[in-house]
Formats: C-alpha cells, sequence, structure tokens
C-alpha cells in the first residue's frame, strides 16, 4: 500500500498516472482480470469522492500485458471541478476476490490552472 505523495497537476490539464508494481519475490505483478476503483477526496472528507473513477467506466486501463496500470482524468471534464488544493487519492482492486488497498491517501496538490478557453 502506498501512502505518500502524486505529485502536483493543475486543474486544468488530464492528470494521468501509470504505474507498475512487484510482488513480495522482486516479480513483475500482473494485474490482468482485476477490477479496480480510484477516488479523489477532500482529506477531510475522505468518504465523499469528488471525483471517481473505474475500471469498469475505462477511467482505469490496464496494460494487455497486465503489468501497467493507468488512470486518465480529463481536464476539461474532470479535473475542472477540483480548486486549488490538497486532495487525497484512494485506489482499491479487487482480484480473485480479494480487495486490496493501493493508494490509501495519496497526497495530490491541484493548483489552479488559470481562466477555460
Amino acid at each position: 500500500m502506498f501512502a505518500g505523495t502524486l505529485g502536483a497537476v493543475s486543474n486544468m490539464e488530464d492528470w494521468v498516472v501509470s504505474f507498475t508494481a512487484i510482488d513480495d519475490l522482486g516479480a513483475p505483478f500482473s494485474f490482468a482480470g482485476a477490477a479496480m476503483v480510484v477516488f479523489v477526496c477532500d482529506p477531510d472528507l475522505p468518504k465523499t469522492p469528488i471525483l471517481s473513477g473505474s475500471v469498469a467506466d475505462g477511467t482505469i486501463v490496464i496494460s494487455a500485458d497486465g503489468f501497467t496500470v493507468t488512470w486518465t482524468f480529463a481536464g476539461s471534464s474532470s479535473m475542472t471541478k477540483l480548486t486549488a488544493n490538497q486532495y487525497a487519492v484512494y485506489t482499491r482492486m479487487t482480484l480473485n476476490g480479494v480487495v486490496t488497498q493501493i493508494f490509501a491517501g495519496a497526497g495530490i496538490s491541484i493548483n489552479e490552472g488559470g481562466p477555460i478557453g
């Protein structure tokens, strides 16, 4: 489980995060067949997502080989919902009936991107 920071992004740009993982033996971990969800929340309201996405809705994509996970929140339709502030990111995976927390309140800093247009 990761609880660090995911850096900074503007609320007017696409936010694309890609990651891989290794297992306890140091081998690449396969996410193939996993159901995954991602939530972006005010850290004081962790049960109330401002943004959310999943594999099912296409926000999260698992690569064909299963080793890379990528989520994308579009600047024009999603990121503009976030004002300049600090937010918490939560990601969970269900694979073979087991639920695993990937990100647990990982921090993301949202910067104001200026006017639309």
